[in-house]
């Protein structure tokens, strides 16, 4: 096992340049308890050029020590899924965490879906500014005239014609 010391500015877990260091770790056991894992899009050198690609951070504990390590998954445009964060507080293992986040990978596009559907067909402003111009009409007692027929409201009460709308 190889262990490196991280500058502590370019951590996923959210560390600035004054905080801690977090030291790096190249192997993880699938049975060893995570303290969360994380995956998302960096900006990794690849060769020459710099490229987005979906990396997955795990945190587990060693010698009372919080150790990170991560893995490369590819280019991040392979990816539909939104990154995720998984906080385990050691009750989920390494193997755990990894097999939730390929369920939220494969999976993700179900609620995705759900919600461009919901908005897509959602009358909901329409039709609250289509009540708010029908009962500014009606309080008004504004007459309406068109071709073929009329709605004369001159007469009638305001709150006769509310009740009557409202049942």
């Amino acid at each position: 096992m190889t262990v490196t010391i991280n500058t502590g500015g370019s951590s996923a877990m959210g560390f600035s340049k004054d905080a801690p260091f977090v030291p790096l770790t190249e192997v993880v056991h699938p049975d060893e308890k995570a303290w969360r894992l994380k995956e998302l899009p960096m900006m990794r050198q690849m060769g020459k050029a710099r490229e987005l690609r979906r990396i997955q951070f795990v945190w587990v504990q060693r010698n009372g020590i919080i150790y990170e390590w991560s893995r490369d998954l590819g280019p991040a445009a392979s990816f539909t899924a939104p990154g995720c964060d998984i906080p385990s507080l050691w009750e989920h293992t390494v193997g755990e965490l990894w097999d939730i986040a390929e369920n939220q990978r494969l999976k993700d596009d179900h609620w995705q879906k759900f919600a461009a559907e919901g908005s897509a067909e959602s009358r909901l402003f329409d039709d609250w500014r289509e009540q708010v111009e029908e009962r500014s009409k009606v309080i008004r007692n504004r007459s309406v005239f068109w071709r073929g027929g009329h709605k004369q409201r001159n007469g009638f009460p305001r709150k006769a014609i509310l009740e009557r709308n409202q049942n």
